[in-house]
């Protein structure tokens, strides 16, 4: 019988992406698969609490955050605009704005809802068009919860790039229907 080779840390290699995010199903499934995607890259935590839901519960959950960092790493809060006011994203954007010694901090806002984002994994939209039909005529079971398989390489692809196109500036929209999830799957799918 030989000797078991070593596991090596494969942490020095992989990107982390931290991410607070308002929902507790939907964005919680859809990070999941993102990391079953690019496990090779880079790895997910997710912060979520079914019963805090508003901006300034994702923002603590993120500032008790307490595992080690590293350069390069990221930190995301993604939350919808949906019926947050401005008043109540604003102490996210402040906390962006600080630093954090090599580590990214940013928002992830879709206007109005995180169904636009999965709409765009499938198709084209245009603002002022119904978003949950649109998504539902193509998963027709969507109740919150995803069918996986459907998430794709390919369909991740056409996200960023219909996305981009939505929001070419990356900027979280929040006086307009949008959204730049794009920026943080990009970096999630490796690209820069």
């Amino acid at each position: 019988m030989y000797p078991r080779k070593r596991k090596v840390d494969t942490r020095c290699e992989k990107r982390l992406f931290v991410v607070s995010v308002e929902g507790a199903v939907t964005e919680v499934e859809y990070l999941k698969r993102l990391e079953k995607l690019y496990y090779e890259t880079c790895m997910i935590d997710i912060l979520s609490d079914v019963n805090k839901s508003s901006p300034g519960s994702v923002l603590e959950r993120i500032q008790n955050y307490r595992c080690s960092l590293k350069r390069g790493d990221e930190l995301w809060c993604v939350v919808d605009k949906d019926r947050w006011s401005d008043a109540q994203l604003d102490g996210i954007e402040e906390w962006v704005k600080g630093s954090s010694a090599g580590v990214s901090r940013n928002l992830g806002l879709s206007n109005p809802k995180i169904e636009l984002w999965l709409l765009l994994h499938f198709a084209d939209w245009l603002p002022g068009m119904a978003i949950v039909p649109m998504l539902a005529k193509i998963m027709p079971d969507y109740d919150k919860h995803l069918d996986e398989h459907m998430i794709t390489h390919d369909a991740v692809g056409l996200a960023i790039a219909r996305g981009k196109a939505l929001m070419p500036d990356g900027k979280p929209p929040r006086n307009e229907p949008g959204t730049n999830l794009w920026v943080l799957v990009k970096r999630i799918a490796g690209e820069q």
